[in-house]
Parts: structure tokens; sequence; C-alpha cells
């Protein structure tokens, strides 16, 4: 086989082409790198819990993940993320994410508990999605805590066993007499089931006759805001033939108009059967009587006692006996008895009988016990009236029960309205592509329905310099009002306000379950917000960087055609360049020993002349020659400060262990001659660390520093302080001394070549001893910089790579 050798050309060529792709694929991985720290920054900084779950252990959680189940991120993925959910809620999620993991398709959203590390159980709503975590899959989770919101339907429920336990047959209707609640007592009496009734209109459960002779009356008077009660006698498939005791109360809507009405109804055939009876026979009277829960009683024209059945004792506590020869006014209040006197006398006049008329008894050992009597006079066999014969039923219980019921079903009204606020809200930030403004306006819409008085209530949302508010809305009083509180901030506030006065309760006019409330709905508001400006964030971090590719796709478009024909310019570009530097570097060595030679020869001859001469010479012969020996000794130093110069450029640097200590102490002994004579003062730090550097380096670096002290400080130069700091990335030295510093403009400029500034004048140098440690600095990865003290005095820092590898 012949193989064919590529010509050099071609290597060159395709090395070139690897280097296009290295660069591009740089460049693309240095946008996902920003493109990751941006999103990573919006995880740590959102408003929900946010967690990867993959291999079954958290991967990932952002601060809000912390706060809400009390453990770092290190704790939480220290174990199985199962670890972390209640015991009876733990199979169901395991199963659900191992499935999501293999592919099926399962609800994206639904609540279960979790352990906080308290011990404390919370219930969350998990939002979760498939995803792939470095190459992966893994389940992206947003939780959100949901505790109050289960804590209310608890209590909803509650109040719902409450409604289905009761024996009394419960139900409510409409205007239009359709059932729209019933509970098991009534479908138990009517052997029905709830699909049967709810919907369905009062004629086709009872039937037409009893409808319109008996429940259309006493509803239509209902309906005009009065409780009613009533008397009905119904047969029920099971119970056969029933007296029932009916009471009608008027349902309100929020507009307080009457939209139907609750009915109650008891059974109470067996105290209606004894009621009759008395008129029947005597002896099943008394059996009757005595049978019977109720207190069997007569009384004579005057109102006394002639006769008691011994239920008077369970009902008052009395015996039989103790209650003969008393009327009844006699164990009422006062109250009672003024406001039943005269009634009694009126019945007496009128010879009628009267039905459950209430009044508050007093029992024997203190009680108050509310009776329900009904009476019917009692005639000789001349037709005159002898008394009264009556039962009394002890309501106490059943009134205490309607009043409990009275208060479930405002109770639970409330707590349905405001559950239906936060479920709305709940709603309203749910719609695809609703905005902030129409979410808040909605917010604002929905909370004065909620309140106990909506009527009369309005509502406003400030945030920012934006407000919302309902369309009635007034300012007054009455108000309540909860921060709205995004990232720990108060952005704004949501308030409530009624126009009229109403009744003093926990807060003012309002509730604590509506302080409850309105705290939530601020809650809700505030993590809305948040997860906005998150979510905004996101699309423009993601809008961002979808621009800066296709803008970099093009450059690179533009750059890839031209690169081939600038990499040979540069080529040769570097070639020529590589050239003209070791000729400017043969010239500068040139001339530095030019300069040098004959600069020390003319320090010679004139320190000669000087010396042999200097008698004949005169005063002003003499300052000619000191002023030649100076400027030689300048040429000469500006000569080695040149060679020292491009030797800093050029000589290979060897980098090793130093002692700072060590250094800093060199440089003092060099100079300590100056600082006795000049009585300066020097200072460091006690404790240095090692550092690497090159060690000539390093000490051209203080020694120009000090001496840039020394020869430009003035007479005013006091003190030279040695420092040093460290950063996440850098060594940091530094020289501070209190002279006379420099003038304004100066730090620009020092540390250029052969640069003096205006207080060097008169002072030997070259102006290349900043450019050195400028040079020395950027050859170590650092650089220098220069501060003025806040009156005098200058402070240079020169800063050294931390990073620097030791040489072999």
């Amino acid at each position: 086989m012949m193989v064919v050798k590529k010509t050099y050309e071609e290597l060159e060529q395709e090395i070139i082409q690897l280097k296009n792709i290295g660069a591009k694929r740089e460049r693309a991985e240095k946008a996902l790198r920003e493109s990751e720290e941006k999103y990573r920054t919006l995880l740590e900084n959102a408003g929900e819990a946010v967690l990867v779950a993959q291999d079954g252990v958290f991967k990932f959680a952002n601060p809000k993940a912390e706060t809400l189940f009390g453990y770092s991120k290190e704790g939480l993925a220290s174990q199985p993320f199962t670890c972390f959910i209640h015991q009876e809620d733990r199979e169901m999620v395991r199963r659900r994410y191992e499935k999501r993991i293999e592919g099926e398709v399962l609800p994206e959203v639904y609540p279960y508990r979790i352990i906080h590390k308290s011990g404390q159980c919370k219930w969350v709503e998990l939002k979760v999605a498939l995803f792939s975590w470095e190459e992966k899959p893994a389940t992206l989770c947003f939780m959100t805590d949901i505790s109050d919101r289960k804590r209310a339907e608890e209590v909803l429920l509650e109040y719902q066993k409450a409604f289905e336990g009761s024996e009394e047959l419960i139900s409510t209707v409409n205007r239009q007499y359709e059932y729209s609640l019933v509970n098991e007592a009534f479908l138990r009496y009517h052997c029905l089931n709830r699909d049967q009734v709810i919907g369905r209109n009062i004629v086709e459960i009872i039937g037409e006759e009893i409808f319109k002779s008996v429940i259309k009356p006493n509803a239509e008077r209902c309906f005009k805001g009065e409780p009613v009660d009533f008397e009905m006698k119904y047969y029920y498939p099971e119970y056969g033939e029933r007296y029932m005791q009916m009471s009608n109360y008027p349902l309100e809507n929020d507009d307080k108009e009457v939209a139907g009405m609750v009915v109650v109804a008891r059974d109470v055939t067996v105290s209606k059967i004894a009621a009759e009876g008395l008129k029947e026979s005597e002896e099943k009277y008394r059996s009757l009587v005595e049978a019977t829960s109720d207190w069997i009683w007569e009384v004579d024209v005057e109102g006394v006692y002639t006769y008691t059945n011994s239920k008077i004792k369970d009902i008052l506590g009395y015996k039989p006996e103790e209650i003969l020869g008393k009327t009844p006014f006699d164990f009422m209040l006062p109250d009672e008895q003024e406001r039943l006197f005269e009634w009694f006398g009126d019945i007496l006049e009128t010879r009628k009988p009267f039905e459950r008329i209430e009044n508050t008894n007093i029992h024997k050992d203190g009680r108050h016990v509310l009776l329900e009597t009904s009476g019917v006079p009692i005639f000789d066999t001349d037709g005159n009236l002898s008394g009264y014969r009556g039962i009394d039923r002890n309501i106490t219980r059943r009134k205490q029960a309607e009043e409990a019921l009275r208060k479930r079903t405002d109770i639970l009204t409330e707590r349905v309205k405001e559950l239906n606020c936060l479920y709305g809200i709940s709603d309203l930030v749910s719609v695809p592509g609703v905005s902030l403004d129409e979410i808040l306006q909605g917010v604002v819409d929905l909370i004065p329905p909620s309140w106990r008085y909506p009527e009369i209530a309005c509502s406003r949302v400030i945030l920012g310099n934006k407000e919302f508010k309902t369309k009635n809305f007034r300012e007054s009083v009455w108000k309540q009002a909860q921060n709205i509180i995004v990232r720990g901030k108060t952005l704004g506030s949501l308030e409530v306000y009624y126009f009229e006065e109403r009744p003093e309760q926990e807060e003012g006019p309002f509730f604590t379950e509506e302080r409850l409330l309105i705290k939530a709905a601020a809650e809700r508001l505030g993590k809305t917000i948040e997860r906005r400006q998150t979510e905004e964030a996101l699309q423009k971090a993601h809008n961002e960087l979808e621009r800066r590719v296709e803008e970099r796709t093009a450059e690179l478009m533009s750059v890839n055609e031209k690169l081939n024909q600038e990499i040979e310019i540069r080529k040769q570009t570097e070639r020529d360049l590589e050239e003209s530097t070791q000729k400017i570097k043969l010239f500068a060595y040139s001339i530095s020993h030019d300069l040098k030679s004959p600069a020390i020869g003319i320090h010679g001859l004139t320190k000669r002349l000087s010396r042999l001469y200097g008698n004949i010479l005169g005063e002003k012969g003499k300052t000619c020659c000191d002023q030649i020996l100076k400027a030689s000794q300048q040429i000469a130093g500006l000569a080695e400060n040149i060679n020292v110069y491009i030797s800093t450029k050029e000589a290979p640097m060897t980098i090793e262990n130093l002692n700072l200590k060590e250094l800093f102490q060199m440089v003092r002994e060099e100079i300590a001659p100056q600082l006795n004579s000049r009585k300066i003062k020097w200072s460091q730090p006690d404790h240095l660390p090692g550092i690497r550097a090159d060690r000539l380096s390093i000490v051209r670096i203080i020694r120009n520093l000090v001496d840039n002290a020394l020869k430009y400080g003035g007479d005013a130069l006091s003190e030279i302080s040695i420092g040093y700091q460290k950063s996440d990335e850098s060594h940091i030295l530094s020289v501070m001394d209190d002279g006379i510093g420099l003038k304004t403009g100066d730090s620009k400029k020092i540390f250029d070549t052969f640069k003096r500034t205006e207080t060097s004048r008169g002072i030997e140098g070259a102006g290349l001893g900043l450019a050195i440690v400028k040079e020395i600095a950027e050859r170590h990865a650092g650089k220098i910089w220069v501060k003025q003290g806040p009156e005098r005095g200058i402070n240079f820092s020169v800063s050294i790579s931390r990073n620097l590898q030791l040489s072999h």
C-alpha cells in the first residue's frame, strides 16, 4: 500500500483548522458558563423552594428549600429524599418519582406532607418536571408551603361532619324551591341518595298537595326575611306517618338579599301523640304522661299548679310536691314574669289554646332552662273554665343546637368565602399570559366579597408607585392592612377598608380570620411578584443569550473568512516583531554601553581635574566640576537602569518559595544609614507568610519603592511602613510613607518609562524605577497602583498572583 505523506502546508492548514475549532468551542463554553451562572443566581433568589432530585437524592437545593425543610444543602443531600417525606406519603412520592424517571406521564402538580427538621409536619404543593441534569435523567421540583390552606380545608371538613351528623333533617333550597344542600338524616328519612335530590324541586320530592297547602305559604314568609316555625304531618317510606316540627331560616347572599332558606325538620311524633292522647282518655293520658319525657301539668284559673307529672324533676329539679300550690311565674326571671303575666291574663279571657310559647325558667340549682309551653283550656260540666292543661318541653339543648348551627353556618359561610378568595387568587395567577397588573387588580376585586360585611368593604393594593383599587374605594378609619414582602423587602401593601362603623371584634370591626386571610393573600402576592420577577429575569437572560449567540455566530462566520488570511499576516508580523525586538535590545544594550563608558571616563577625568587643579580653578570652576560629576553619575545610573529594565522584561524568572520577612529585613539593613541619619521610622507586620515568586524581582520591587519614598518624600518624611494583605487571587505588598506625596494628575503617568513628576525636580533619577516595578508585577500576573494620603504621604500597592507554579 502506498502511504501518502502530507506536505508542510497541508499539516499547517490542519493545525489552523484545529485552532479555529478550539477557539469556537472555548467561546461557546464561556457563553454557556455565563448563562449557567445567571440561571443559578436566579434560582438562588427564587421565592419558591427549588430542588433537583436524581438517583434518589436531592442534588440541588436553593435557600428557600433550606428554609422549608430546615436543613442545609448538604443536609438535604446527605440521605435519600424520601427520608424528608411524611411516612404515610413516602411510598406514593417514591413510586411517582421512579415512574417519571422511566418516562411515564404523571400529574405534574400534587400535594403531600414533608417533615421539617424540628419535627413539624408541613403540607407542600409540588410542581415537577423531567429534565437532564449532568447528562442524566432528573426531576426539577418547585415546592410551595400550603399548610395554611390545608388547615382551612380541615376546619371546613369539621363543619361538614357536624352538619352531616345531625339527627335533624337539614336542607337548603333557593327561591325556585330547588334543593342545593341536604344532610344524611334527610336522605335517610326520604330513602333517597344525594343525586336524586340535589337540583330537584321540592314538589318532586314531597308532592304537590302538601307543597301548596303547607310548604309554600310558610316559605313565602321566610323569603321576606322572617324565620318561620310550623308543624306538618308527612308519610316517610321507612318511618310511616310522622309529625315534624319545621323551622325555616332565611339564607342571604353577599348582597344581603334573601336567596333561599335553610329548612330544619325535627321528628316530634312521640310528643305529639302524647299531647293528642290527653284528649282521648284519662287513663291513656296518665300512662302517656308518666311515660313521656315532657313535663305535663294542670293549673286552675288562678294559674296555680294542681297537677304535675314526675318529669318536673328532670326538667327543673323539683319534686312534684314542691311545685303544687305555686304558679309558673314563681320559677321565672323578673323580666320573664312581666312579659308573660299580661299575656296569661289575655289567654284566660279568650279561653283559647296556645302553642309553643318560649319562656325562661330557673332550675333548682340556679341554671336557666328554656321551655316551650303549649296548653288547652279545661271546662267543667257546665262549660265554665276551670283551668288549663298543658305540656312543657325542655328546648334548651335544641336552642343551643340551633344557635350553634347558626354560628356554624355563619362560620362555614365565612370560611367558604375565604377559601373561594384564596382559590380565586390561585386560579388568577395560573392563567397563561396574564400580566402582573391584571393579577393585582383581580386580587383587589376578590378581596371585599370575602369579608364579613362586603357591602361596605373596599380594597387597594399599593406596589411601588402604582395603585390598584376597587371602583368604590375610599379611605376611612376602619382599616386592615398587610405588607407585601418580596425577598425580605417591603414593596407595598394590601389594604381593606369599611365605609361604615361595625361592632368591635378582635381587630376593630375586623375578625382574626380576616387578618389571617389578608396575611395569606399578601404572602401569595409576594410570592407571585417574586416568581414573575424571576420569570422575567430568566426570559430576559434567555433572550439576551440567544441574541448574543446569534451575534457571535454572525461574527464567527465573518471572522472565519478573514482568519486564514490574518494568520499568515500575523505570522509574518511576529517574525518581523521578533527581528525588530532583537534589534531594539541590541541597540539598547549598545546605547547603554556607549553611554556608560564615556560617562565613567568623564567622571574620572573631572574628579582628577578637581583634585589636581582645584586650587587654581576658583569657585566657579569647582562648581562646574561638581555639576559634571553629578551629570556623569546620572548618565551611568541611567545606563544601568536601562539594563535592569531590559533584563526585567527578558530574563527568565525562577519561581521559588520566599520568606517575606527576610527580604524586608535585607532591604531595611541596606538603607539603615539613611533611616538613622534622617530619623525615619521603619515599620512592618510581625507575622508574614511565605509566597511563591522570583526572589530578585521581589527584592527589586521593595528596594525601588522604598528608594522612591526616600528620594521624593522630602524633609517631611518621618515614617516608611511596609504592609501585606491577601485576596482570593493575590498577595498584596504595599509601601506607605508620610512624605510630600503626589500632585493631582501625577498618579496616571508615574508608571510610564522616563516619566518624572514636578516634585522630583532636582532629585537624581532616570524615571525607570516605577516602570520596572510595573513590569515585574505584570510578569507575576499582578499590577501596581498608587493612592494619595488624605493630607500627605503616598501608598504604593503591588499584587502578585497566588497561583504561580514553582520552577523545576
